[in-house]
């Protein structure tokens, strides 16, 4: 009940700012969806990832090599080479080159 409690507060007070859909075509706990700045999101996530020591790699991917167990072991890069890591983050849109293309999982389109 508290969880729910929380969530009437949080709509409600987008709800009085009016910075809620106007109709509720959804089925979700808040019945809305809400769009923001995906760069700064960006932005955010790698600030916080720098200050706690990752590795932050700008290349062209050229290959992904797969573990026996059909998991990304590393990735081959045009200038860095061979890059481990323990997450990969599939930042190649609708080319899904990581998610779709080698690990064989495809786009579900909800429209």
């Amino acid at each position: 009940m508290e969880d729910f409690h929380l969530l009437l507060i949080f709509k409600t007070k987008f709800v009085k700012q009016g910075l809620h859909p106007k109709t509720h075509e959804f089925q979700s706990t808040l019945n809305c969806a809400y769009y923001f700045d995906a760069q700064k999101v960006v932005d955010l996530i790698k600030e916080k990832a720098l200050e706690l020591g990752v590795n932050h790699v700008i290349d062209k991917l050229i290959d992904v090599y797969l573990d026996d167990a059909g998991y990304i072991d590393y990735q081959g890069c045009e200038k860095s080479g061979r890059v481990d890591g323990d997450l990969f983050i599939d930042c190649s849109g609708f080319a899904a080159v990581l998610i779709d293309k080698t690990m064989k999982v495809p786009l579900i389109s909800e429209q």
